[in-house]
């Protein structure tokens, strides 16, 4: 068997959407999801992680770990007492509790569906359990959900934050006002 020359391990995941709903299509219709399932990827990866015989440096996650639709505001959301959108966080972390390594999160949409910028970085800047790795989604010195990391010596890792300006969550109405000129000085059909 051939050494293993790598510098170092990292994990990747991304999209694990995970809402406590039946099965259904996307919106286009032409992708199935089974949200409840991808709990279950998310405890394998997790699994097989940690099996492995040269541990991970890191974990990134690139964003949407839990649905939209746990915010309760479209489609079997819609059916929710209230938003499940904490309890479904919670079930994820209870995954990412039992990895020994940090994870870096990066912002998607789904995230901002269903949080605050400050509920994320309150969130997802944690320790999932006393046992687990440190999870980070923004920067702690400048707060900043962008930010950077060397695993190892030559290497850096850099977390960008496609939504720091956008329409879904605004940090400012200036910055709704920034998006709404760009969008309407680039698409001819707005």
């Amino acid at each position: 068997m051939s050494k293993d020359t790598a510098v170092f391990h990292f994990g990747l995941m991304s999209d694990i959407q995970y809402a406590d709903i039946e099965p259904a299509s996307n919106f286009g219709g032409h992708e199935y999801r089974d949200y409840r399932a991808s709990l279950v990827h998310a405890q394998n990866a997790v699994e097989y992680w940690s099996s492995l015989e040269s541990p991970l440096a890191f974990i990134t996650q690139l964003g949407d770990l839990i649905d939209g639709q746990n915010a309760g505001k479209y489609g079997q959301g819609l059916n929710f007492d209230e938003p499940q959108s904490k309890v479904a966080l919670q079930q994820v972390q209870e995954v990412w509790a039992k990895c020994q390594t940090t994870i870096y999160h990066a912002i998607g949409n789904h995230e901002l569906y269903n949080f605050t910028w400050e509920e994320l970085s309150l969130y997802l800047n944690c320790k999932a359990s006393e046992s687990s790795g440190q999870q980070v989604i923004s920067d702690s010195f400048t707060g900043s959900f962008y930010h950077s990391f060397s695993p190892a010596l030559g290497w850096r890792f850099i977390i960008l934050n496609s939504y720091e300006e956008n329409m879904i969550l605004p940090r400012s109405e200036d910055s709704l006002q920034r998006v709404k000129a760009l969008l309407f000085s680039k698409n001819p059909n707005l």
